[in-house]
């Protein structure tokens, strides 16, 4: 199921996007309201269920309760920062009510399909896991939940609250940081994609995230250029993992923005110490991806990356795909020109893939296009592929901007790039990605 596709995905938007948080004793909404009590919950989720049963639409009720609550550092200091959290992952619209014994209920309306429960509460998770510090105090908290959901759970408003306070204690007895769900929903597709993006977050958290090089050669000497960093998971149980398997789940949680920012930081470092081994003139190129170049502190991420490293912005250059660059126009119209302004290169990535036309690639400030692994495998003999990669070659180099190719994977192929005017190559036939170390171990050499 891709989670893009579900008719739920751009209802979801406004709960990632959150309010503008919570402060004080009773923590106002971003729309400046106030918590509400059992009676005014109860009563608002009679009206939702019956819009709900008028829209064909549901409602979500969610019982909350807090782990390992420092019951010592205040009467409801750390309540109070635990409940600020949880508010920020919510919408206006949303109500929750506090109970006297620390737990949350919290009522949803307008629920597109019972599969939101699992990334609303994966939202959630996030927001909690960071440790509390209340003065000198670290406290950690585990988040306990419990769902109902109607129409799948039947009944007035009462018996959901029943249902979801029968579940949080079924959840609470069985497992740290367990969830209750209905039978109906723990069996659907997005419980599965919860599953993994919880596995993603206990891998960042763990730095199970690694990255590996592949090498990058000017096409006049086979002398090394640059390198390609390269994502990887390193599984405790399933071993390496390609993007392939968990890229889309990153950016789907959100959490392609802290791995992003660790790759750039980690890459420019790498080429730091290859620059003072010997590659003066080395440069590291990194993807990225439209959630990252949403993300309003992406621009200061890269300026950090480049500046912490002591490397010229020239060292750097971002991978931009033909999907993001037609998906997020008008971020990238403001955005690119400040990126190139500071020195950093840009390079389109996967060309060929897509129907982006080559006349609209080319008036962006870039200086580099990498064509797609597709059409390089069937360069050698596809009179397709030869039109389309020599046609590109020769318009790109007319505005002034370079052509690469990726995914060579066999000799016939490098003279074909070559008389195509292709200036750069990577693939498994030159060399396959490796780890930081083999090329510092080698940089000498």
């Amino acid at each position: 199921m891709n989670i893009r596709e579900a008719s739920f995905w751009k209802d979801l938007e406004p709960i990632f996007q959150g309010g503008k948080g919570c402060s004080g004793d009773r923590l106002p909404y971003s729309d400046g309201s106030k918590y509400c009590d059992y009676r005014v919950l109860i009563d608002r989720c009679e009206h939702s269920l019956r819009r709900a049963a008028r829209s064909g639409r549901g409602v979500m009720l969610l019982m909350i309760q807090f782990r390992k609550m420092e019951k010592r550092l205040g009467e409801n200091e750390a309540e109070d920062l635990a409940c600020q959290r949880v508010c920020s992952c919510l919408r206006s619209s949303d109500s929750v009510c506090r109970l006297d014994d620390g737990r949350i209920a919290i009522l949803m309306d307008d629920i597109a399909e019972p599969g939101m429960a699992a990334l609303v509460i994966e939202k959630l998770h996030t927001a909690v896991a960071p440790a509390l510090r209340i003065g000198d105090t670290r406290v950690e908290l585990g988040l306990c939940v419990g769902v109902a959901f109607s129409p799948l759970d039947r009944g007035n408003a009462q018996q959901l609250w029943r249902s979801a306070r029968l579940r949080l204690r079924q959840a609470f007895e069985d497992s740290k940081d367990g969830v209750g769900f209905p039978h109906v929903v723990a069996g659907h597709a997005a419980m599965e994609r919860y599953k993994v993006i919880r596995e993603l977050h206990h891998a960042y958290r763990n730095d199970e995230f690694t990255i590996v090089y592949q090498p990058v050669f000017g096409m006049d000497d086979y002398t090394l250029v640059g390198v390609e960093a390269l994502l990887r998971w390193q599984h405790v149980q399933r071993g390496e993992l390609q993007p392939s398997t968990f890229l889309d789940y990153l950016e789907d949680s959100g959490l392609i923005v802290p791995v992003g920012e660790k790759v750039l930081h980690e890459a420019c470092q790498f080429v730091r110490k290859m620059q003072d081994a010997g590659h003066t003139r080395l440069r590291v190129c990194v993807n990225v991806s439209g959630r990252q170049v949403e993300d309003g502190g992406f621009i200061l991420a890269l300026l950090d990356a480049v500046y912490d490293a002591g490397i010229t912005p020239g060292s750097l250059q971002l991978e931009l795909s033909e999907q993001v660059l037609g998906g997020h126009v008008d971020t990238l119209s403001r955005l690119l020109p400040e990126i190139c302004h500071a020195g950093v290169s840009v390079a389109v990535d996967h060309f060929g893939v897509t129907e982006l036309a080559l006349a609209d690639l080319v008036r962006l400030p870039v200086s580099l296009i990498k064509v797609d692994r597709s059409l390089v495998d069937g360069v050698a003999n596809d009179a397709v592929a030869q039109a389309i990669v020599s046609g590109a070659a020769a318009f790109a180099r007319g505005a002034g901007i370079d052509v690469a190719a990726v995914g060579v994977e066999a000799e016939r192929q490098l003279g074909v790039l070559d008389g195509m005017g292709c200036k750069e190559v990577q693939g498994s036939w030159l060399s396959p990605p490796k780890p930081a170390a083999g090329f510092l171990d080698t940089a000498g050499d």
